[in-house]
């Protein structure tokens, strides 16, 4: 079914940072837009053993709370996956722009971002409150995350929690039983590899260690086995090396090449959405590792399928809430 649906949210930008104290000085507040289907059918079916799953696109507005965080304009591609039959979880990735981002001159005391342009992430848990004839009046809690990877420093990101009003329209439901599921592939029977093999390819930059300076090229290599437990996710291992070329701009002595290179690994789980895959991985750097950011990391990473064996790749590496790294590559099915 075609729906789409309004929502205004207000909350509070976490001051996961001392410095982001100076900054959050008010509430934050915004509105949402989404325009999207809903159904069980295709790859969905996987996951719709509670309800409908939902796909489809935000374009929201958020004020920060301060005029140094300023505002962000996103459009995020948004899954509502069901948990019961009156909620849902709620996972989003897509672009933000900056209205108040760092400017020696004009903005000198906005460091939450450096760029206008930024990555967005979304997460929340959504509870229905009423049921009308043909609309939905849904409460829901999340976080919603803009930063630029460390591209352009500063980088301290905005981190808004926030709760929110959703007020959904149903369009002309499509009928869905039963043995229509079961000709959908719902269960779990459908056919796909238990084991699986990917090597991947990938290139990023750093600005590090001051707004300004010249970028860092950084390149890696990860080679990674999952075992899928069904359709809609699996167990993921990795190991990755990958030549940092910024960590020569924090060293007082010139850096031979085996000094730039990071041996890496992680372990973690994938989801599975058709053809895009969703990775979330707990990493530890083993050697070299930034005397800065230290060892422990998340990895995420975001594919595409361009066909059966080739995916396009978005990511980034995660320090302790402090997005770095931020790479873009090409994952090949072994």
């Amino acid at each position: 079914m075609d729906t789409w649906s309004g929502r205004l949210h207000g909350g509070y930008v976490l001051p996961h940072r001392e410095e982001m104290n100076a900054l959050v000085t008010g509430h934050a507040r915004g509105v949402g837009f989404r325009m999207g289907t809903a159904g069980k059918e295709d790859w969905r079916s996987g996951w719709s053993r509670k309800g409908d799953v939902w796909q489809g696109v935000e374009l929201g507005w958020l004020y920060g709370g301060s005029a140094s965080l300023g505002h962000v304009i996103s459009a995020l591609w948004i899954l509502e996956l069901p948990i019961s039959k009156s909620a849902h979880a709620e996972v989003g990735a897509g672009l933000g722009w900056a209205t108040a981002p760092y400017d020696m001159q004009d903005r000198p005391l906005s460091i939450a971002l450096g760029t206008h342009l930024n990555a967005g992430l979304h997460l929340a848990l959504s509870q229905q409150l009423r049921t009308f004839n043909s609309s939905v009046l849904s409460l829901s809690g999340g976080l919603t995350h803009f930063s630029n990877g460390a591209v352009q420093l500063p980088n301290l990101g905005i981190n808004n929690i926030h709760l929110g009003l959703t007020l959904e329209r149903r369009g002309n439901a499509r009928a869905t039983d039963e043995a229509t599921l079961l000709t959908t592939g719902s269960n779990d029977a459908e056919h796909f590899a238990r084991w699986t093999t990917t090597a991947a390819v990938r290139a990023g930059v750093r600005d590090v260690p001051l707004a300004g300076k010249p970028l860092h090229p950084i390149s890696s290599a990860m080679i990674a086995t999952e075992r899928r437990w069904n359709q809609r996710w699996g167990c993921l291992f990795a190991l990755d090396i990958t030549y940092n070329q910024s960590l020569r701009a924090l060293s007082s002595e010139p850096l031979a090449t085996n000094e730039r290179i990071q041996l890496a690994s992680g372990i973690g789980n994938q989801w599975h959405f058709g053809r895009a895959h969703l990775a979330l991985l707990q990493g530890w750097v083993w050697t070299n590792p930034d005397h800065i950011l230290g060892r422990r990391h998340l990895h995420t990473a975001l594919a595409y399928e361009i066909n059966e064996h080739v995916s396009f790749e978005i990511g980034l590496r995660s320090f302790r809430l402090r997005a770095d790294y931020t790479f873009l590559g090409i994952r090949c099915r072994l």
